[in-house]
């Protein structure tokens, strides 16, 4: 029973701090009420996690009265104690002044001694107070760099996050002429994530002038570089006409490149290409197969589905029903929706012998296990 398991009923308390606290709170009262005992008294034994958490509750007011002050020494508790998650939202009180007053300072050294404790979303936060302001030197730029290696990134890819803060205003306000510029040191260093970031703001203008040329070498080079997205995108600029005119074979060309690097929606759109016979491809049942399969592989539930409609269809190999629920479980399991799909799933189970549901079950629940999807 859920009342004999504290640890149990924990974990809910916290899941519903995202979803239905109040929902939550009135369906189990009582296990959450000895919960809150169990939690209370691991965190006044010493407990640094149990600490964070009920600093946590006290916060959001989950199930105890908020109370921003206490959470905070409860926060201050877990700091002390070893636990580096406190000491992260210290520092996050104190850059805002939330339950106490506004104070960077301080806020740089809890979330410092955070980010050392190796907590990468202290390191994080800390890069965000770090650029805050009307403009950061060279010296906090540099700050912000060994922030991010010490955190265990790169060079390339401590300057593409600099970029990422910059363009999507992460703590600090949107520059996207800075970003640009950001994105171009980590281009520098070869990180192929920082061609495709320099293609996209040449595509729109984003902190320059729109570029197509720009653009089209930026993807160009990281596509070269093996990243999928980017040949999937160039796929996409020569099908629709976009920076470029329309070339179908090219576009081709760049979804087997894409599909090649482990690109799954461009294993999933080939074989479409092939079931149907589009874009002057000649039409092939068995290509058609081995891409939806291969996307599947990849975690595509739209792949998997279409796997089972070509078992159920019998399109390019026999009719195979059994194989056909098997698919269409997989897809389901893996996030697949679409109305009248769980009467397709009955339809299919009526005519099928309980023997053959276990094995279709079964086979399906193995696949799973194989490719990880849908755990």
């Amino acid at each position: 029973m859920i009342g004999k398991n504290p640890r149990l009923v924990l974990a809910l308390i916290l899941a519903a701090l995202i979803f239905n606290p109040l929902k939550a709170a009135a369906q189990a009262a009582p296990e959450v009420a000895e919960a809150l005992q169990a939690l209370l008294a691991k965190a006044e034994g010493g407990d640094a996690q149990a600490m964070y958490q009920v600093g946590r509750l006290y916060e959001t007011g989950q199930n105890v009265p908020r109370n921003l002050s206490l959470a905070l020494g409860w926060y201050q508790k877990a700091a002390e104690a070893g636990a580096p998650a406190g000491r992260h939202q210290l520092g996050l009180a104190y850059e805002i002044g939330k339950g106490v007053a506004a104070d960077r300072a301080k806020a740089m050294e809890h979330l410092r001694r955070a980010a050392e404790a190796g907590l990468k979303d202290a390191a994080y936060s800390l890069v965000s107070l770090t650029l805050a302001g009307p403009g950061p030197g060279p010296k906090e730029i540099q700050a912000a760099v060994d922030l991010l290696k010490k955190a265990g990134e790169t060079e390339a890819r401590a300057w593409m996050t600099l970029g990422a803060f910059y363009e999507n205003g992460l703590g600090l306000s949107p520059n996207y002429s800075r970003a640009l510029g950001w994105y171009g040191k980590a281009a520098e260093l070869g990180l192929p994530e920082a061609f495709y970031s320099l293609g996209v703001c040449y595509e729109i203008g984003l902190g320059a002038r729109a570029d197509a040329g720009q653009a089209l070498a930026n993807f160009q080079k990281a596509a070269d570089l093996k990243l999928p997205a980017a040949a999937y995108k160039l796929a996409a600029l020569h099908l629709n006409g976009v920076l470029i005119k329309p070339d179908h074979p090219k576009a081709v060309d760049f979804l087997r490149q894409a599909v090649a690097n482990g690109h799954a929606e461009a294993a999933n759109e080939l074989g479409v290409i092939y079931l149907q016979g589009m874009l002057d491809q000649p039409r092939d049942l068995t290509l058609a197969f081995e891409m939806f399969v291969r996307s599947a592989e990849l975690g595509n539930p739209e792949a998997m589905k279409n796997v089972a409609v070509i078992f159920r269809g019998g399109l390019g190999r026999p009719p195979d029903q059994v194989q056909a629920l098997r698919w269409y479980l997989i897809a389901r399991a893996a996030g697949y929706q679409n109305p009248g799909f769980e009467g397709l799933l009955d339809e299919i189970r009526k005519g099928l012998r309980p023997q053959d549901l276990k094995l279709a079950e079964a086979e399906a629940e193995a696949w799973l296990a194989k490719f990880k999807v849908g755990k």
